[in-house]
């Protein structure tokens, strides 16, 4: 496999950040393990500029030599799956179609499958929602308790 180019690199990166932004399914082809290396390679959901993300690829490629080529592979396979994608899209009618279809239920089991979308980094207001949940219950908690002893 050729040595990915500083200009490929960039095209690859500006690649995953759209396809974070508009449509991070594609990411969820890949294992938790392999988005993350992805995305500690690429860091799609950083608004760097070229130079920085230049920067980031040569320190990033000294500390885990052989990241570069891991993460090549998972790019193919998500970028095979983005053409597969567009394909369906193009192949799609423009005005869609009515189905009319009849639910039944089958007898036996379903299989579901469940897909991991990797967050490089957290989500710090979510985060913070939690921790004030957690506080308001564990005050509510103690103005019951007080209450339980001053009836007492």
């Amino acid at each position: 496999m050729p040595r990915l180019s500083n200009g490929d690199y960039l095209i690859n990166r500006a690649f995953l950040q759209d396809a974070w932004e508009l449509f991070p399914s594609v990411f969820t082809r890949l294992s938790y393990n392999e988005q993350i290396e992805l995305h500690s390679f690429y860091r799609p959901s950083k608004d760097w500029t070229d130079h920085e993300a230049i920067d980031h690829r040569k320190r990033i490629s000294k500390q885990q030599p052989s990241l570069p080529n891991r993460v090549g592979k998972h790019f193919v396979r998500i970028d095979q799956h983005a053409k597969a994608l567009q394909e369906q899209l193009a192949k799609r009618p423009a005005q869609p179609v009515r189905v009319l279809a009849k639910s039944s239920r089958s007898k036996g089991t379903r299989n579901i499958r469940v897909r991991v979308l990797a967050r490089p980094e957290p989500d710090l207001h979510k985060l913070a929602l939690v921790l004030l949940d957690v506080a308001k219950d564990m005050q509510a908690e103690q103005d019951h308790e007080e209450q339980q002893e001053k009836v007492a």
